[in-house]
């Protein structure tokens, strides 16, 4: 082990991997602040997706969403106020969860009442739908205060027709411009609302601020990974110096010390990437949260090596004529 480390620190090997450790360190912690953000906005926003299909309907129905066509997955919530019906289809924003369990889809449908509180949510209204015999099955909120503090959310088949006629739907699919949804062979007519018009809808105003914050990292996150390569490269610049004047070509050379260079940072960034979505998977409990992490790892260790070979190859050009001129 010792000769280990004394060659990994005489091939500069070792500055390089605890530099490339920082790298990958920075590449998850900015992912889990992106996806704290995307937390955030979600509990900020009651669960409602920024570019969700806000209606209501033309007189009273009696909706079946299991049969609505509706590109799955998908989300509806109906109601204003504490009170929230929802449905959804195959997947589901899931909000941070303090005790029991959310909805699944086997709570839609089946005869049964039941609900998910809010942390901060007034004792006189659980009171109130325990009077109509609404089973609590789960209390949400996160750490911090949040608008999902204060919201009761019901399974859409258990109101009556009493309950708001305002929908919120989240899909993947556009809604809008559509005017109807189709559940079988019934075509509904919808009145859109625009979110500034819809009241309860006060989303902030943080894409932006975001944007701005992700190309800022990335700008930094580019010029410190050529920084790392140009740092060490050229300590190496002897090296390739005096194994040219001994016959063996600078192409040669290069092209060793760039594999161990690729090998070495893969094996690190491998590690802690690794380690992070194991702590991805146990924070959060969104499929789509979990693999955007995936992905800005993914990204990141593309940018990384694309840099490493752009830039060493661009050293390399430069080294070689220094050497053999």
């Amino acid at each position: 082990m010792a000769e280990l480390y004394k060659k990994l620190k005489r091939d500069g090997l070792l500055l390089f991997g605890f530099m490339y450790i920082t790298l990958s360190l920075a590449v998850c912690i900015f992912s889990f602040y992106q996806l704290n953000q995307i937390e955030l906005k979600m509990l900020t926003n009651e669960l409602i997706e920024s570019d969700a299909y806000v209606f209501t309907l033309d007189g009273e129905y009696d909706l079946d969403w299991r049969e609505a066509e509706i590109a799955e997955p998908f989300t509806v919530f109906k109601g204003e106020g504490p009170f929230k019906g929802v449905f959804f289809k195959k997947d589901t924003y899931t909000p941070p969860i303090i005790e029991g369990r959310y909805f699944t889809e086997d709570d839609f449908y089946t005869g049964q009442k039941v609900a998910v509180v809010g942390k901060s949510v007034d004792q006189s209204l659980i009171e109130t739908i325990e009077e109509q015999n609404y089973e609590i099955i789960g209390e949400m909120g996160a750490s911090y205060t949040s608008r999902i503090d204060h919201l009761i959310f019901l399974n859409i088949d258990s109101l009556d027709s009493s309950f708001s006629n305002l929908y919120k739907l989240n899909a993947n699919e556009p809604r809008k411009n559509t005017k109807h949804i189709l559940f079988g062979d019934n075509q509904i007519l919808t009145n859109e609302i625009l979110l500034g018009e819809a009241g309860t809808l006060n989303f902030i105003g943080m894409d932006d601020y975001n944007y701005i914050i992700t190309v800022v990292f990335y700008m930094l996150f580019v010029f410190f990974n050529i920084l790392i390569i140009v740092a060490h490269f050229s300590k190496q610049v002897r090296n390739f110096d005096i194994l040219w004047k001994v016959g063996i070509p600078v192409k040669a050379s290069f092209y060793n010390e760039m594999r161990k260079c690729f090998l070495a940072g893969t094996a690190v960034y491998m590690f802690v990437g690794m380690i992070s979505m194991v702590l991805a998977s146990i924070v959060w409990k969104n499929n789509k949260e979990i693999m955007l992490h995936l992905s800005n790892i993914v990204t990141g260790y593309i940018v990384i090596f694309t840099i490493v070979i752009v830039t060493s190859s661009v050293l390399y050009f430069y080294t070689k004529t220094k050497i053999e001129r």
